[in-house]
């Protein structure tokens, strides 16, 4: 009953099982729509959680879902065995905008919110296909990043459909390239001593500036240097490097979490520490567990998530103490480290940056929450 306050009512509606378990839920970035896969069809509705209407559906199972960052576009993507692959993209309205034959060994691993662009995945090498030729049942490769037969490319999408290539050189090290739409490299870095992966570079679209979590490729005399930020400016190619000193809270995790202006950082330390970073001058604005949150005064054991307002506040969702895995829960932290709120949802799967700085938070039962900017007026009633 305490979810069904904080959270609404189960998304219930005719021609839906009663025991719905949702693999997916997707919330536009206007926040004015959702996406559901519950395993055996795709639903697109108007509205949210139990305030949404269906307005299209997409049958099939056991496929893979991926949707661009704003939820302009949603693939589904299903690999037969033996035989080709069969890849279809919708718009946000649930229409129809593409389908293509993929070969066996191929698979989807990304759409951009602009053509729609995706990018394919074969032995470790990555393609990419533009959205007016995805007619074309062969697939039609537009580019593959230039590279050598032991390289490998990434490519990923921003939220303004800006895309660039995380890679690594079979001789040399990992960098980064900024792609223009046509798939034309406009900007190329190198960092040939440092190590990082793909979920660990951020890219600001308004200033074309890289941030990347990078740590020290080769430890030499038992000494390992910290892990640091790289701040590449393409307009420029100048790099600041920030160090990241943990405070003995434990090792960086892999990712970062950036404010959408890039003003502030945001890492995981250890298995239930936070740390926020001002990118401006490296300052260190909190280094710490953010204990005693919940009710009971209970905290987290575990962050899996976090999304940075343009203030440098946090929204963190990971796991509660004294629960299995569906004891989830959200916090809103500041930027100086203290927790203004606290929610425990159990089932609580997903978090997604909408625009005007909400966020949207969905679990397994379709029910979503919106939380507002913290210096908003009242919270949105949660559906």
């Amino acid at each position: 009953r305490a979810v069904e306050e904080r959270a609404g009512p189960l998304v219930v509606k005719p021609g839906w099982d009663k025991d719905l378990h949702v693999r997916r839920t997707i919330v536009s970035a206007d926040g004015k729509k959702m996406l559901v896969y519950d395993g055996r069809r795709l639903v697109f509705f108007d509205g949210l959680g139990g305030d949404a209407r269906p307005v299209a559906q997409a049958g099939c199972s056991k496929q893979k879902v991926i949707a661009s960052k704003q939820g302009r576009y949603v693939v589904l993507y299903t690999q037969f065995i033996g035989s080709d692959g069969v890849v279809r993209i919708f718009g946000s309205s649930g229409r129809k905008v593409g389908e293509f034959y993929l070969g066996t060994w191929w698979t989807v691993t990304g759409v951009s919110d602009r053509g729609p662009l995706v990018s394919i995945k074969q032995q470790g090498m990555d393609y990419l296909l533009r959205g007016a030729e995805l007619r074309d049942a062969n697939g039609n490769i537009l580019k593959s990043h230039d590279r050598g037969a032991r390289d490998s490319a990434w490519y990923r999408f921003a939220r303004d459909g800006t895309v660039y290539v995380v890679g690594r050189k079979a001789r040399g090290g990992p960098y980064v390239s900024l792609l223009e739409a046509e798939a034309k490299t406009i900007a190329t870095r190198e960092f040939p001593d440092r190590e990082f992966d793909p979920g660990s570079v951020g890219l600001d679209t308004s200033t074309k500036r890289f941030f990347l979590m990078t740590r020290p490729r080769i430890t030499k005399g038992g000494y390992s240097p910290p892990d640091q930020v790289h701040i590449w400016d393409t307009r420029t190619d100048g790099v600041r490097v920030i160090p990241i000193e943990t405070g003995g809270l434990g090792s960086v995790q892999s990712g970062i979490y950036l404010s959408p202006d890039g003003a502030y950082v945001a890492f995981r330390v250890g298995a239930d520490a936070l740390m926020l970073i001002r990118t401006s001058d490296g300052a260190v604005l909190f280094r710490k567990r953010p204990g005693g949150v919940l009710p009971g005064g209970e905290s987290f054991r575990k962050f899996m998530d976090l999304t940075v307002m343009d203030d440098g506040t946090i929204v963190a969702l990971g796991l509660c103490f004294g629960g299995d895995e569906n004891e989830r829960g959200y916090c809103i932290i500041t930027r100086e480290g203290e927790a203004i709120r606290a929610v425990k949802w159990k089932g609580l799967k997903w978090m997604q940056r909408l625009t005007s700085g909400r966020v949207a938070l969905a679990d397994s039962d379709g029910r979503v929450q919106v939380v507002p900017p913290p210096k908003g007026s009242a919270p949105e009633v949660p559906r």
